[in-house]
């Protein structure tokens, strides 16, 4: 008996398991590589899009709706400090700290996607700035308490959470430090600045005449006069 017939049906067995088991067969002509499992990822990355940095595209979004991107960012300072994973007490989400109806108006799926969030949060905000006239202190107190809210009391609700999230964002936004004192310093520098090179927005204007109007509190507590 030939003794390569066995081998042959041996090796022929062999490839239809393999095939069977959808194991890849190669051709024993060609030199067996090993692959390492990173490198396969590494070429499905280099076949996607180059990522895109997010202050890059948080610009973009914010200048598409025309809002100032760095409102947005102290926005996103105050509400969640960047963290995009962010779930408040009353139910808030993502970067910008959106509820769920908010959510849903603007038909977000993912409200921890930071793109999604920060891209719905920026329609939002400019839907607020349009429903009060581009009041920017009404904008920020109905993004807190809601518009109905804003509505209700006509003008910035007499709520301390409120008032403390108006001075914060205004001071991220154009002071510095925790100091009412502090800000008024450094919003008198960015002003002089400002007024001298002639270029001034509306919203700067507004968020400069707010934040200088800042009462020291006495109870620990800032106060707004409202407008």
């Amino acid at each position: 008996m030939n003794w390569r017939l066995p081998m042959i049906f041996l090796a022929t067995a062999a490839v239809l398991v393999m095939v069977m088991a959808g194991i890849p067969v190669k051709n024993p002509r060609q030199p067996l590589a090993i692959l390492d499992p990173l490198e396969e990822r590494f070429e499905e990355v280099e076949t996607e899009e180059e990522p895109v940095c997010f202050s890059t595209a948080l610009s973009r979004i914010s200048s598409e709706h025309g809002v100032p991107p760095r409102l947005v960012q102290a926005i996103i300072q105050v509400e969640s400090e960047g963290n995009p994973r962010a779930v408040s007490r009353k139910g808030a989400m993502g970067l910008m700290q959106l509820m769920p109806s908010v959510l849903e108006a603007y038909q977000v799926e993912d409200p921890f996607d930071p793109l999604a969030n920060v891209e719905a949060g920026v329609r939002h905000l400019k839907y607020l700035l349009q429903e009060f006239s581009g009041n920017l202190s009404l904008a920020l107190a109905a993004y807190n308490a809601g518009p109905g809210t804003v509505r209700k009391y006509g003008g910035i609700p007499p709520f301390p959470e409120t008032h403390k999230y108006l001075f914060r964002v205004l001071r991220e936004y154009q002071g510095e430090g925790n100091d009412p004192e502090t800000a008024r310093q450094t919003l008198k520098g960015k002003k002089e600045a400002i007024n001298n090179s002639g270029n001034q927005s509306p919203l700067e204007k507004n968020s400069q005449n707010l934040l200088a109007s800042l009462q020291k509190p006495q109870n620990g507590d800032t106060n707004f006069s409202s407008p």
